[in-house]
């Protein structure tokens, strides 16, 4: 009973560790290399799980034969290679960095991003548009010209970036200002920067509590996003033994998405904030256990960025070698297979992230010899303060029933913003649809609707902080297009007060 009470004051009073406390640690070369093998393999097992593995609803009972059979990480690997873009599109930067260095330029990243082929969304797909027109890379992801900046693109794609800062998060924190920025702003900008900072300390100890308390300083206090992750950590310390229960409590508070469109029309949870509360409970719960952590997080929120993350940080804390057997079941056969849409290995992928590594710490005046490394610790501190969508609430949601957009439509709300959303079919065509925008019978722009998917943006079109007033919408199309029906599918409108 003492040994209880003790266990639950220590949850409670949630004390982190800082590493203040100590200036610096001491590992092999060999430990460290197995730490960042661990955390790009746990990506890799955290992916195929999440998209194969039943969550179980309840964490007392636990399947011992719950891993994969044989050859099914292989096959998974192979005949489902888009599964991995959470791994592949983090490449994309990694192979820039590894021409560049981390010393590469905004620019020389946004120019790997867009000579990708892969089909992106959200965050990502709207940045890669406004880069593709001539957006400043570092502008890309910023609010007024990305609707979904807040979402979680850049926490999905910041793992490799923490890997390669070994108890250096403000190190890392240089790199993630100019890949996070690409794609998000605000809040979206911080998700990514926390998981990079989760990565980072992640090789400085293996308590999750203190990982994530010490995590959360390298974001502002003041932003909603860490107002969020912390009113997450406050109810698993209300309900240390009940996750269901924290998550209940969690949402109650924090489940509304101000920003992103598809959240608001019901189709996705994409907000970074919420997404990163998430993993942050799963982090708690899982109690360092590489498994019951992915039960958690795919329990709480079905999506394989999420699991991947988790698991990837599992990884790092316990080493590839000591991430049990069941679960590494085919990475000796995948290892050296380049990942879809990349010229990279995940053995190669390990390779450059150590060199990175080593370079990290001797740049941050730590030592490296033939057999150990010496890294001078970090603390984190935070990021200047962002907000997206400031002022801006969603007022109502407008379904358009599949308006086809042949002749022009008007459409009329009251409100400071809007978004219309849209379809039209995949094509493989250069072709452009050319609409133009008009507000209360003003010209305001022409709106460009590439058929190719990934040269148009996500949204048909949308203004944010306009003067509060009635507004007539109207969208007028300049020609028609060879049998390819552009449809306007939703309206968000956004206004100074909730709903």
């Amino acid at each position: 009973m003492k040994y209880l009470l003790l266990s639950l004051l220590f949850v409670l009073s949630g004390q982190p560790f800082s590493t203040k406390e100590r200036e610096k640690i001491v590992m092999s070369r060999a430990a460290l290399y197995d730490k960042i093998k661990g955390g790009w393999a746990g990506q890799l097992i955290g992916v195929t799980y999440a998209a194969d593995m039943k969550a179980s609803a309840s964490l007392e009972v636990r399947n011992e034969n719950t891993a994969w059979s044989d050859g099914y990480q292989l096959a998974s690997f192979q005949n489902n290679p888009e599964l991995y873009d959470d791994i592949y599109i983090d490449l994309t930067f990694l192979e820039a960095i590894r021409e560049h260095g981390t010393e590469v330029t905004p620019k020389k990243l946004s120019e790997a991003y867009l000579q990708a082929s892969y089909h992106m969304d959200h965050g990502c797909q709207s940045a890669r548009y406004n880069l593709m027109k001539g957006k400043n890379p570092q502008r890309a992801g910023y609010w007024l010209d990305n609707p979904h900046a807040d979402d979680n693109d850049f926490q999905s794609h910041a793992d490799f970036i923490g890997l390669m800062y070994p108890g250096l998060p403000q190190s890392a924190a240089d790199l993630s200002n100019k890949v996070g920025h690409l794609m998000n702003y605000g809040d979206g900008y911080y998700g990514g920067l926390y998981v990079s900072t989760l990565y980072s300390l992640a090789f400085t100890t293996n308590d999750p509590k203190k990982l994530v308390i010490e995590a959360l300083k390298s974001v502002p206090e003041k932003s909603t996003f860490y107002r969020c992750v912390n009113y997450a950590i406050e109810q698993y310390r209300q309900f240390p033994y009940a996750w269901d229960r924290a998550l209940g409590h969690f949402q109650r508070k924090w489940k509304n998405d101000f920003g992103c469109p598809d959240r608001l029309i019901g189709k996705e949870d994409a907000d970074a904030k919420v997404n990163s509360a998430y993993l942050t409970l799963a982090l708690l719960y899982g109690e360092s256990d590489f498994e019951k952590t992915m039960q958690v997080m795919r329990s709480i929120r079905q999506a394989d960025c999420n699991v991947a993350t988790v698991a990837g940080i599992l990884g790092v804390m316990s080493g590839f070698e000591k991430i049990p057997a069941p679960w590494k079941q085919g990475i000796d056969e995948i290892e050296t297979l380049p990942f879809h849409h990349s010229n990279l290995s995940l053995a190669e992928a390990c390779d450059i992230t150590f060199r990175e590594a080593i370079k990290a710490i001797e740049d941050s005046k730590g030592n490296t010899s033939k057999d150990q490394v010496t890294i001078k610790l970090q603390t984190p501190s935070p990021a200047r303060l962002e907000k997206s969508f400031e002022g801006h609430y969603p007022r109502e949601v407008r379904h358009l029933g599949d308006t086809l957009l042949a002749d022009r439509i008007d459409l009329t709300f009251e409100g400071i913003g809007f978004v219309v959303r849209g379809s039209l079919p995949e094509a493989e065509s250069d072709e452009v649809f050319l609409a133009e925008l008009y507000m209360n019978n003003k010209y305001i722009e022409i709106i460009e609707i590439p058929l190719i998917r990934n040269n148009r943006r996500p949204e048909l079109v949308w203004k944010f902080q306009l003067p509060h007033d009635t507004y007539a919408v109207s969208l007028r199309p300049l020609k028609k297009n060879s049998g390819v029906d552009v449809r306007l599918t939703d309206l968000v409108v956004y206004d100074v007060t909730p709903n």
